[in-house]
């Protein structure tokens, strides 16, 4: 029993750490793959500029099909602003805004046709009888009304606070890392002045990342899986070094309390707050490749 129990702080970091990288490598969709590799096959562009950012070539990796028309993007975050709202962007497509137009007035024929329809319902409405019948009428179409106008509201504010998750999220990856920085700094020369450093980065590191965490899903809405593979792993990588900033901040203090494992919670606050530093690195380079790319940092 004396010989298992110095090792606990050891075998619970390897094994949180297991646990988190399975998580991620676990939620990435199946079809992500093969999506990309139907997009490298498919050569035969219907359009060779973003609908969305004007002028900007498309990548043949970032598309979806739309009214049984394969609609290329620059990124995949026009991808996601036009799957949002389409019919924002529908005029830089002429062949897909001609089809629209159709489909309208087809739409406004049919509604010529339903107009005497309405008319007769609308005349009975109006009669004495009908007002009779429906003088006391049942309130709870007014109380779901009222509920679904609240939950609108809710969904206006937290997709409001989900714009601040690309401001917020500098801060987590800014101080995390010179966390990292300054614990390789005290273990090379023992100084006292980069453990406080060290400290001080992880505790406003950690509560940072949380809050990063929490408005990039507001941003991106509460789901498992993304058409884009990137926005997958963003997704979860994030989540995970979430969590990790739990333990990290959590060993940081195990390791500064006088006791029998201080020496082994100080060996593994610092593993965890190097791969979580490294994860926080990884993490944000793909936040920027939703934005511009995988190849935006080529020479």
């Amino acid at each position: 029993m004396q010989c298992q129990t110095p090792f606990r702080p050891f075998q619970l970091t390897f094994g949180f750490i297991l646990l988190i990288l399975t998580g991620v490598l676990w939620s990435q969709p199946a079809y992500a793959q093969i999506q990309s590799g139907n997009a490298s096959t498919d050569t035969q562009l219907t359009h060779s500029t973003c609908p969305v950012t004007v002028g900007e070539t498309v990548d043949p990796g970032q598309w979806i099909d739309y009214k049984g028309q394969r609609v290329y993007f620059c990124c995949g975050t026009c991808k996601r602003k036009f799957e949002r709202n389409p019919h924002a962007y529908l005029a830089n497509l002429p062949t897909l805004a001609t089809a629209t137009v159709d489909n309208s007035a087809q739409s406004h024929v049919h509604n010529d046709d339903e107009h005497e329809h309405t008319s007769s319902i609308t005349s009975q409405h109006n009669s004495p009888e009908y007002s009779e019948n429906t003088h006391d009428h049942d309130h709870s179409a007014h109380e779901h009304h009222e509920s679904q106008e609240n939950r609108s509201g809710v969904s206006k504010l937290i997709a409001w606070l989900g714009k601040f998750h690309p401001a917020s999220v500098h801060f987590p990856i800014a101080l995390l890392i010179g966390a990292a920085v300054a614990e390789f700094l005290l273990i090379i020369t023992r100084r006292s002045l980069f453990d406080a450093a060290a400290r001080f980065c992880v505790w406003f590191g950690c509560i940072g990342a949380l809050g990063s965490v929490t408005l990039g899903w507001f941003l991106a809405g509460v789901q498992l899986n993304d058409s884009d593979w990137i926005m997958t792993t963003h997704r979860w990588l994030g989540t995970a070094i979430g969590l990790l900033a739990v333990f990290v901040l959590t060993s940081c203090h195990l390791s500064h309390r006088v006791g029998i494992y201080q020496n082994q919670w100080r060996i593994a606050y610092r593993i965890v707050l190097f791969v979580t530093s490294a994860m926080v690195a990884i993490n944000g380079f793909l936040g920027g490749a939703l934005i511009y790319g995988l190849n935006h940092y080529t020479w």
